[in-house]
């Protein structure tokens, strides 16, 4: 393992843990009437990958021991299982081996090894407090609908899934008849938001506005607080107006204010929904998978390209047309290695997708006849960004559409949830063995557009 590649632990490390989830949850006792192993297997990935896609109902088939088992995966998902290893080496007195601290480097490249330690300490401690303290915020809602212990399964099943950026629910309806509860929206929404940015932004912001240490915020973090902002506010604007008199129509306008808020939040990337999307209009559903695609903020429980790196893409594209060969942003220059690695997860992403839907057409031809190519695609779009957003199933109640799925089909999307939530460029950079160039090659010309 000391000489093993980071990439490859990681990949072999969620893997395991989903494999653990899958016999777990085909216990008798995590469950209430059967379940195939694919739907275990279905169901372990999107909960370890934090998506929220299910082909059987987890609020009727788990018992309280199977919702607890997928609260489980979801929290190591969310955290990854690497974070969960370090802190047991640590505690066993061990500054853990190489391989796990070059793990950990390769998993938040932006932190040396040897603030690692404290790192994973300030994320378990940053998480449990913000699970605990949703959890007692959505206590009183649900409470004094379902009783105090009841009440209390669903507000830490909930906080948990919503932090962790997963949308998986133990209500068959998801939050559909919470949309008009603005405490429950409000606490949903930020914790979604909040572990959407990333364990390096929190700590940042901990440190500016709250640990009195009156430094300025990196680059990274005000990239990622002004685009977060941006496509929040973006999405609201859009969306809002968009379905005000379509999927949202019959809702009070209390009601349609916080469904658009959740339309702009939930896409990136926790499928908490709260209007059903069969009957989200097109353009909205086109805008919903560009915010899929582009997901949260590096170093935190979200899925998609990146928020960081689509800033990036976009002002190196604006520094080309004004002729430009420095891209800086907010006072900063940014870096040539973070520019080289943007477009590469883009171009990594695109193939991704083209080549996921292709599968997914000669899979899925005769339900596309039926149903046409838009669902699978927006579910493609859900499972890149670990958002679990869905059309629907047509003939399973309260799942996704992967419900509908053949074997083959499900099984693109769970290869698809797995490359969303480990990330494009750590995949394939683990099935590369890097070289050193030992030979510099004489420029050449080329015309390119």
């Amino acid at each position: 393992m000391r000489r093993g590649n980071p990439g490859q632990a990681i990949i072999a490390g969620f893997i395991g843990v989903i494999l653990a989830g899958t016999l777990l949850l085909g216990l008798p006792w995590s469950r209430t009437g059967p379940v195939s192993p694919l739907d275990a297997l279905f169901t372990s990935t999107s909960a370890v990958c934090v998506t929220g896609l299910i082909v059987r109902d987890t609020a009727t088939l788990y018992t309280p021991l199977g919702k607890a088992v997928i609260a489980t995966l979801i929290q190591l998902g969310g955290l990854s299982y690497m974070t969960f290893t370090t802190v047991f080496l640590f505690l066993f007195g061990k500054k853990g081996s190489l391989m796990v601290r070059r793990t950990m480097a390769a998993s938040y490249p932006d932190l040396s090894l040897g603030k690692l330690r404290s790192f994973v300490g300030k994320m378990l401690l940053t998480t449990f407090a913000m699970e605990l303290a949703g959890t007692l915020a959505l206590l009183p809602s649900f409470a004094s609908r379902y009783g105090f212990v009841a009440g209390l399964g669903h507000a830490s099943f909930t906080a948990i899934s919503a932090f962790c950026n997963a949308g998986l629910s133990t209500f068959s309806t998801n939050l559909a008849e919470w949309r008009g509860n603005t405490p429950v929206n409000l606490v949903v929404l930020s914790l979604i938001v909040l572990g959407g940015l990333g364990f390096i932004v929190l700590d940042d912001l901990y440190l500016r506005f709250i640990g009195h240490r009156r430094r300025k915020l990196s680059l990274h973090s005000l990239l990622v607080v002004f685009v977060t902002g941006c496509l929040i506010l973006g999405g609201f604007i859009i969306l809002a107006p968009a379905e005000w008199n379509g999927a949202m129509a019959g809702f009070t306008v209390k009601e349609k204010i916080l469904a658009g808020i959740f339309m702009a939040i939930t896409p990136r990337t926790a499928g908490f929904n709260t209007v059903s999307y069969s009957a989200v209009g097109s353009f909205s559903l086109f805008l919903t998978m560009a915010l899929m695609f582009i997901g949260g903020s590096p170093g935190g429980t979200a899925g998609g390209i990146k928020t960081t790196t689509l800033a990036t893409v976009a002002l190196r594209l604006v520094a080309t047309m004004r002729g430009k060969e420095e891209v800086s942003a907010l006072s900063y220059r940014l870096p040539r290695d973070a520019l080289v690695r943007s477009f590469a997860v883009l171009v990594l992403a695109i193939a991704t997708l083209a080549t996921g839907f292709a599968f997914m057409a000669l899979a899925e031809s005769h339900g596309m006849a039926h149903r046409s190519w838009a669902p699978y695609l927006f579910e493609l779009f859900s499972a890149f960004g670990t958002v679990g957003l869905s059309m629907g199933s047509t003939h399973v109640p309260n799942t996704s559409l992967s419900a509908d799925l053949s074997a083959f089909g499900k099984s693109i999307i769970i290869i698809t949830m797995l490359i969303g939530r480990i990330g494009v460029l750590s995949i394939f950079a683990s099935l590369v063995r890097p070289e050193r160039e030992a030979i510099r090659h004489v420029e050449g010309k080329l015309e390119v557009g």
